[in-house]
């Protein structure tokens, strides 16, 4: 049988050397993510809907830790484009596709509270309140390549998220995360570009998944 006591012993220097949590103070934090978004749907004279495809984005947060509050600024950015959906129907309908993309950038003011860490290990839960830039670019339908309806336009809109995950600390102030987002946003006003109209569209919900890097000072 293998001697385990050297790796029990690097393991107990390992956690005895890991703060229970991190101090407070300022943080900066970087973090990548992986976007599942809802649908995009227009409900009007030139109704559409759309499904986006699934993509990477990233945010960077600056904050401060108060004990098992943290505070923060944080910037996202997300870029979906439409899902290929083509849809070969009679010959006097034709081909249809869709595309088109959406762009976000988001500006939060978030609340988290941490739990007491266990082993080095803390879960914590929290939610923001912003706003989004967002972009819509040529989100359209096509019959044969020929616009069927199509919607351009940017507005910004009121955004909210909320937020869990837990965080392992470890060199002093340093701290990794992974974590799960749920974000809300408004309908954003974009131009019915063939109707020359104002619409609305409803983005649905972004589901977020979380990477991140956490230094104190």
């Amino acid at each position: 049988m293998p001697n385990l006591r050297p790796f029990l012993l690097a393991g107990a220097v390992l956690l005895a050397s890991t703060p229970l949590i991190q101090a407070a103070g300022l943080y900066v934090k970087a973090a990548g993510l992986y976007n599942r978004p809802g649908d995009v749907e227009i409900n009007s004279v030139s109704a559409f809907k759309a499904s986006l495809k699934n993509n990477t984005g990233f945010a960077g947060a600056v904050g401060y830790k108060f004990s098992l509050l943290r505070v923060e600024a944080e910037l996202q950015y997300l870029n979906n484009s439409t899902e290929p959906d083509e849809t070969a129907g009679t010959l006097l309908a034709g081909v249809v596709r869709t595309a088109g993309s959406v762009k976000e950038t988001s500006g939060f003011a978030n609340a988290l509270f941490d739990f007491p860490a266990f082993f080095g290990l803390s879960p914590y839960v929290g939610a923001g309140l912003g706003y989004a830039r967002v972009n819509v670019d040529q989100l359209m339908r096509t019959r044969n390549n020929a616009p069927v309806v199509e919607f351009s336009g940017r507005d910004s809109v009121f955004g909210f998220q909320g937020m869990l995950g837990v965080q392992f600390h470890f060199l002093g102030q340093a701290t990794i995360n992974a974590g799960y987002r749920i974000v809300k946003r408004g309908n954003v006003a974009v131009r019915d570009v063939l109707l020359n109209a104002r619409q609305n569209v409803n983005l649905g919900n972004n589901q977020l998944f979380e990477l991140g890097l956490t230094i104190g000072f």
